[in-house]
């Protein structure tokens, strides 16, 4: 009976056991046929709110009346409903985001109560706080994802304390380490990561609203309420530098965002590099695995490729936000406009990502038999004999060094070293020093060479451990920041709403 297709549409299909994941297929397939939204459209959301909290301050200064505010209210909220239902479209021939709401503000409220949208404020001033808005959730939802991915990274190192396997340098065996120390340099690399994204949005999270084009306005607006209503933590307080600054945030976010993907992009090697049928030391699951179409047999990692492509595609977004604001003229210059693009651009490619290697890393097959085998070949034992030697036979490291090189020459067709041929190499060196039966069989097992490696951030079993708590309370420290910045927005909200509610 032929077997029952898992899913539609994929030529490679009948290669796997398991459906495909959704998610690694839209990230794997990037732009080849998904469209994706305009600039403005990721703004909307961002406008109404920016625009609800101008407005209530115009009124609380006096400057527009009750019955001018209902209207405006009320019309945002009508928009906002149709936005959320697809229901509204932005028309290119308005030719931005504000302009759009404002002529939709028109259509339900009348020109005369839209006609004060625009009061004490530029298009300046307004784009450079939508664009905060929506890269202040970007940054959250994204340090929220490499929480959650250390999570799942710490989880699986917590397995494999005494998993030995080969530590590389030049791609070739260099000596042995375990499993859960290359997991645990991920995870101190992630950490960085939410270091990195902490920074910068301490940097975003003030409020540019009320720089109008750069120099002030006459209106005697309230900035402090405006930043209070839309989540901000301070203000911006130089109108100018508000404006010429736009650039900034855009690429300070795109820095720490390309460094993430960097690391991603190293285990994503390690992945390609550890689940090679050659070497066999990973299995990842089918689910995140694509097939050929032409080669039958080819479970491929499309996404740990994609990643290494999208990361340098990213480190080339966060160039040209930099280079873009080199020689502008202070104030508002055209060019900035293009920022926007870039950095929305740069959180397309990223999105899916922390999640992919997330559940990847979740549901790895650990081959930790041939991992073992591996660390009996390619002489990987060769530094801590001649660390043995240098610490119990009173060689000079160097003469050490020499002798298991010299060792190591002699033993090329075995693939490993071997005592007897380390005490002929003693012997023929003119030396009288010899290392035991009992000695050898230390420095010739890797679970007892890693137990004599439990310095501070040494791959032993013991240091390890001691490591990972560690890093579980780093990921606890981030996790509660994150939940209080986002019950700090959830509060702005509900503030906004209960301005609003007076007036609805």
């Amino acid at each position: 009976m032929r077997r029952k297709k898992k899913s539609e549409g994929q030529i490679w299909d009948e290669r796997m056991k398991r459906h495909p994941s959704e998610i690694n297929l839209l990230y794997c397939a990037g732009r080849d046929i998904a469209p994706r939204p305009s600039a403005d459209e990721h703004l909307i959301p961002y406008d109404i709110w920016t625009n609800k909290a101008h407005v209530l301050m115009l009124h609380k200064q006096q400057l527009i009346p009750a019955a001018t505010l209902t209207k405006i209210l009320r019309a945002l909220d009508t928009l906002s409903r149709r936005y959320l239902a697809g229901k509204f479209q932005l028309d290119p021939l308005k030719e931005d985001v504000h302009m759009n709401v404002e002529a939709f503000v028109e259509a339900e409220a009348g020109a005369e109560a839209s006609g004060w949208l625009h009061a004490a404020r530029s298009r300046n001033d307004q784009t450079t706080t939508d664009v905060r808005l929506y890269l202040r959730d970007r940054v959250l939802d994204l340090f929220g994802e490499i929480e959650g991915l250390i999570g799942k990274i710490l989880s699986l190192a917590a397995k494999h304390l005494e998993t030995p396997m080969p530590g590389y340098t030049h791609s070739r065996p260099a000596a042995v380490t375990t499993f859960a120390h290359y997991l645990a340099s991920y995870a101190q690399a992630l950490v960085r990561d939410l270091d990195r994204l902490q920074f910068a949005f301490g940097l975003l999270n003030q409020c540019p609203l009320g720089a109008v084009a750069a120099f002030g306005t006459t209106w005697p607006i309230d900035r402090n309420y405006c930043a209070g209503l839309l989540g901000f933590e301070s203000v911006q307080i130089n109108n100018l530098d508000c404006i010429t600054s736009r650039w900034e945030m855009e690429a300070e976010v795109a820095s720490a965002v390309a460094f993430f993907m960097n690391h991603l992009s190293t285990i994503a090697q390690d992945l390609l590099f550890f689940s090679d049928p050659c070497r066999g030391f990973l299995k990842i699951d089918e689910r995140y695995l694509t097939g050929s179409s032409v080669m039958p047999q080819k479970q491929n990692l499309d996404f740990a490729e994609v990643t290494r492509a999208k990361t340098s595609l990213i480190q080339s977004y966060a160039q040209a936000l930099h280079a873009m604001a080199r020689g502008m003229l202070s104030g508002y210059n055209r060019d900035s406009q293009w920022t926007k693009y870039v950095i929305i651009d740069l959180f397309e490619e990223v999105h899916h990502a922390s999640r992919i290697f997330g559940n990847v890393i979740a549901s790895l097959k650990v081959n930790a038999d041939v991992m073992l085998r591996h660390t009996y070949s390619g002489f990987i034992n060769a530094v801590e004999i001649a660390d043995f030697l240098a610490q119990t036979k009173a060689f000079p490291f160097r003469t050490a060094h020499r002798l298991v090189a010299k060792t190591v020459k002699r033993s090329e067709a075995a693939d490993r070293l071997k005592l007897s041929t380390l005490n002929q190499v003693l012997k023929d060196e003119g030396h009288s020093a010899r290392v035991s039966k009992k000695e050898w069989e230390s420095l010739d097992e890797p679970v007892k060479r890693l137990a004599m490696k439990q310095h501070l951030g040494a791959p032993g079993p013991r240091a390890v451990r001691a490591h990972l708590e560690g890093l579980k309370r780093q990921r606890t420290k981030h996790r509660n920041w994150l939940t209080m910045k986002l019950a700090n927005l959830n509060t702005a909200k509900k503030e906004l709403a209960r301005a609003m509610k007076k007036y609805l």
